[in-house]
């Protein structure tokens, strides 16, 4: 007998995360020395997938990749991408992309009990009524499948159903293991609706029963073994009850009890830790289009990377969120778990995890979301992970509920402060030590010249050479939030004549949004206070209407006399060039930054009274005034304020 090599088919239809998931499982978990061919057919997906898939095929993860351009669904889909399969392989494998391998003996197991007991076909997951093998991980003889192939009739879920019981009546039989999560996990429904208007979907249940009526006995159901130990499986239950008692309430409730005595429970259901490298999972604070976000991200993984850290996964609870690819070939998605044992089963994957602080950690938007992160680096800690809120911003009125949260939080995660006042009001308010440091976007590097950065650096040296300052201006919605009409107007008219003053004493004023979410992003209001200027400040103006990353914005800023900008990030990528930034302040974090560079004169002005036009003109000319005062004391500070950005983020 030929020695087994299966064909591994997988179909992907966008979900680009559980794609990843799926291929790099399949090819990191699978027991080395198991012969596998994987063959991809992408049935009509976006690009960010397609992308993906180029990139997997790149580092040798995909054998053989097909694109389609229309959705084949699951069996023509199928059909077609068995057609590639190598004249050597012995079986073929019907795999979902939305699955994640977990134990390594998941193959051998399918193919040695399947040979053992003379099957012709065996699957992980059951299919009840009629009881038969789910189509998500099906293993079949390579020539067999070859010979009857799917029914194209039923073009989704009835079309395995089918070929089995067809099968069934050559008297063969099918092995199926039912409790198989040691060994592989469904996610489920991932890859769109496009199967609602499938052929064969109308099929009454009672037909289907028909196709099985005279081949009882003939599917094989065996456990796989439930994962986990009784103290598990106990675990499961209690969580249960609880789930209950607050299934009316928010999850906080929950959380809160987990963060008491019995929390402490966990230490006992630690995950394993992965075996090779040294790998962190990273929970961002925002969706994405937050530049400045962008920027403590990318900060992060250059700076772990410099320390040998060679895996990353970033949690994505929103399927809105940012697509990775752009972050490098050792960073993943995470999907967002459900619960403390999804939490679990992420930590498998690695050693370190991170909680990005920010500036949501005082519950100024969501009490609820703050809790939920704190709690994640509770219950990482107790799972057996070094665990750390990384550098973040504490307001005077923080929600009574984040400090009850803090002070419960288990005494293992490392809590880091980014500015001074944060750090005497964080201690005051929680009753908990904290480290010192500095924002974790001060590590990030600039990106050089690049062909977005090329246009507004150009124009900056071109408009330099006229003589006057070149002047970074940044204007943002929350600025405004809470302002009722009248003084939201008397706001940009105040901020116009700002700019006007400016531009008719000789400067020069480059818009830069920094940020590009829909909801509170920067670019509509910036165009339209473009806009609104008359002509000949226009013409002393430009729009940054290029779309730059975070490294890229931190180029730009180098470029610059002198930032006005109502972003915090935008003052840090400018104060990390050595160029002086002036802050319109909407949160208490805006002078805990410019403290860690200045200490009797601090350029921030509060929102609030940058409605009187007078008041605003004079503070930025006052700041504008002391700006080579200020670049050289930006200068002496960067050095100590680079090490203690460094010190934020440990490994």
């Amino acid at each position: 007998m030929r020695e087994a090599k299966v064909a591994v088919v997988i179909l992907t239809h966008d979900a680009p995360a559980y794609v990843q998931e799926t291929i790099e499982t399949l090819r990191r978990v699978t027991a080395k020395g198991f012969a596998c061919e994987v063959i991809v057919l992408d049935n009509a997906s976006g690009p960010t997938t397609r992308d993906l898939l180029n990139q997997m095929k790149v580092r040798g993860l995909i054998d053989k990749l097909v694109f389609s351009e229309r959705n084949l669904l699951y069996a023509s889909g199928n059909n077609y991408a068995s057609t590639f399969c190598s004249a050597d392989c012995s079986h073929i494998l019907l795999l979902n992309s939305d699955v994640r391998i977990v134990s390594p003996a998941w193959l051998k197991k399918l193919l040695a009990a399947k040979e053992a007991g003379g099957f012709c076909a065996a699957s992980f997951g059951l299919s009840s009524d009629p009881p038969k093998a789910d189509g998500y991980c099906f293993l079949i003889d390579r020539d067999l499948f070859l010979r009857h192939k799917l029914d194209e009739r039923y073009e989704w879920w009835f079309a395995l159903s089918r070929l089995q019981a067809n099968l069934l009546r050559e008297s063969r039989r099918i092995l199926v293991f039912d409790h198989h999560e040691r060994f592989i996990h469904h996610h489920g429904g991932k890859s769109g609706s496009d199967w609602k208007g499938a052929r064969g979907m109308d099929t009454d249940i009672q037909e289907v029963r028909s196709w099985f009526a005279d081949v009882e006995g003939k599917v094989i159901v065996r456990d796989a073994g439930r994962p986990g130990s009784k103290a598990l499986r106990s675990l499961r239950s209690l969580g249960r009850k609880l789930r209950r008692i607050v299934r009316r309430g928010s999850r906080w409730p929950l959380m809160w009890l987990l963060m008491g005595p019995l929390g402490k429970a966990l230490i006992y259901f630690r995950p394993p830790r992965p075996k090779r490298g040294m790998s962190a999972l990273l929970l961002p604070g925002d969706d994405p289009g937050s530049v400045g976000d962008d920027a403590m991200l990318q900060a992060v993984l250059q700076h772990l990377r410099g320390r040998g850290v060679t895996g990353f996964g970033v949690v994505k609870f929103s399927p809105e969120r940012k697509d990775l690819s752009n972050y490098g070939p050792d960073v993943r998605e995470e999907p967002g778990w459900k619960g403390i044992g999804g939490l679990r089963e992420a930590l498998q994957r690695y050693h370190l995890f991170y909680v990005f602080g920010a500036d949501i950690m005082d519950g100024h938007y969501s009490a609820a979301k703050t809790c939920a992160h704190i709690f994640y680096a509770h219950a990482a800690r107790l799972l057996g992970r070094r665990s750390f809120v990384l550098g973040f911003s504490f307001n005077r009125n923080p929600a009574k509920r984040v400090l009850d949260f803090f002070r419960r939080v288990h005494p293992g995660v490392k809590l880091f402060v980014r500015d001074p006042q944060s750090l005497s009001r964080f201690q005051a308010a929680a009753g908990r030590s904290a480290k010192l440091v500095a924002d974790t976007a001060f590590l990030l590097k600039p990106s050089g010249p690049t062909s977005r950065t090329l246009g507004p650096v150009s124009w900056v040296d071109r408009r330099r050479a006229n003589g006057g300052l070149v002047i970074g201006v940044n204007l943002n919605p929350l600025l405004l939030r809470g302002f009722d009409a009248g003084e939201r107007e008397r706001f940009l008219a105040s901020f116009r004549s700002l700019l006007e003053t400016l531009a008719r004493d000789g400067d020069h004023l480059l818009l830069a949004p920094h940020d590009y979410r829909r909801a509170v992003g920067d670019l509509d209001l910036m165009k339209a206070l473009f806009d609104d200027l008359p002509a000949d400040v226009r013409a002393n103006a430009r729009l940054v209407d290029e779309r730059l990353s975070a490294a890229e914005s931190k180029e730009l800023c180098g470029s610059l006399d002198a930032v006005i900008s109502g972003r915090m990030h935008l003052c840090v990528a400018a104060l990390g060039r050595a160029v002086p930034a002036f802050g319109l302040s909407y949160q208490d974090k805006f002078r805990g930054l410019m403290e860690l560079f200045f200490d009797n004169y601090v350029p921030v002005v509060d929102v609030a009274e940058c409605g009187d036009s007078a008041t605003l003109r004079d503070a930025v000319r006052d700041f504008l005034a002391r700006r080579d005062d200020l670049r050289a004391q930006i200068q002496s500070r960067l050095p100590a304020v680079m090490a203690m950005a460094m010190e934020g983020v440990p490994k």
